[in-house]
């Protein structure tokens, strides 16, 4: 079957991409033509997302060019992608008061009961998407000063607004900690990033070692863990079967990503059909983590044109072995 454009849900009227489960593509022909169609169509913030508020799917006309670089090797993307990638965090500059953004759009949808305020984390994909714009400048031989120096603003204004000075930050949920410390956005002295990363595993020990991230949360959940030095804690949540999980998901019989942590209730029926869909990708970012964490391969640079190979088994993995074709080439480990 032949796809020309990726469209969502169909079981209701949002059959336009969605861009927050598109930040980790795939490099390959339909994935940089979807970027290409995202950069043509962005105005005054980016397709389906007017006015430009929500953050987390507006930012993707920056990751995903991004990203899809980063695993490509491939500048043209980005030489194609960058008026539009400027544009964002121009955008979002403008529309922000001290470099905070509003607490407007989305959020951390469908999040299992614990709400992140919106401009928690609408500000903390301002500073990372202003980050990423000036790395793309610096790829290209451009400038990447003023981004640079946005990118800054935003992270101490971020610090200055929610951050506290014991490693608490406002709204005290997971995902209000994993974006700040995924995106940087917290001071390294003082202890002040140890203090929130303890202070997550506090909050997921407390829902009984489960979740309760939503669509912004989740993907960044386990790269984090990882990376403050809790792969243990990533695992015991890979590896749950209780709501909510992925493998509770999978225990209900689900063979693809549900919108919904429950899409298929704990009795076997269905949440309502009007907002149930069977096609979400969210959760599935899941694999990225798998990939990179459990088989071990990174890209050390654009395209993996070299390679950084660092599995970290743990939970009930023993053993792992994974492939990843490359633009160079199979890579495999196992």
């Amino acid at each position: 079957m032949a796809v020309a454009a990726q469209t969502d849900a169909p079981v209701r009227v949002a059959q336009e991409p969605a861009p927050v489960e598109v930040t980790e593509p795939a490099p390959g022909v339909f994935a940089s033509a979807w970027a290409r169609t995202w950069s043509d169509r962005s105005a005054c913030g980016s397709p389906g997302v007017r006015p430009g508020r929500r953050c987390g799917w507006g930012d993707a006309g920056v990751t995903v060019p991004w990203n899809l670089y980063r695993a490509s090797g491939d500048r043209q993307v980005l030489e194609q992608s960058f008026p539009a990638m400027r544009a964002w965090p121009d955008y979002l500059e403008k529309h922000s008061t001290g470099y905070l953004r509003p607490a407007e759009g989305y959020g951390d949808w469908l999040n299992v009961s614990d709400e992140t305020p919106k401009d928690v984390v609408a500000t903390a994909c301002f500073a990372r998407s202003a980050d990423l714009v000036a790395r793309a400048a610096r790829a290209l031989g451009e400038d990447p000063r003023p981004y640079e120096t946005l990118s800054a603003r935003v992270r101490e204004a971020f610090a200055e607004a929610y951050v506290s000075a014991d490693g608490r930050i406002k709204g005290d949920t997971q995902t209000a900690y994993v974006p700040a410390l995924s995106f940087g956005l917290l001071p390294e002295d003082g202890g002040v990033r140890r203090a929130a990363a303890d202070r997550l595993v506090e909050l997921i020990e407390g829902r009984d070692r489960h979740l309760s991230a939503g669509f912004l949360g989740t993907p960044l959940l386990l790269p984090v863990l990882t990376a403050v030095g809790r792969t243990d804690v990533a695992h015991r949540l890979l590896h749950r079967r209780t709501f909510p999980s992925w493998g509770y998901q999978i225990d209900r019989g689900a063979t693809t990503m549900g919108e919904r942590w429950d899409s298929i209730r704990p009795d076997g029926g269905f949440q309502d059909p009007s907002m149930n869909s069977f096609n979400h990708y969210a959760y599935g970012s899941v694999g990225e983590w798998m990939y990179r964490d459990i088989t071990g391969i990174s890209p050390g640079a654009p395209g993996f044109s070299h390679i950084v190979v660092r599995p970290r088994p743990g939970g009930e993995v023993r053993a792992a072995a994974g492939r990843y074709d490359s633009v160079y080439g199979p890579i495999g480990t196992r």
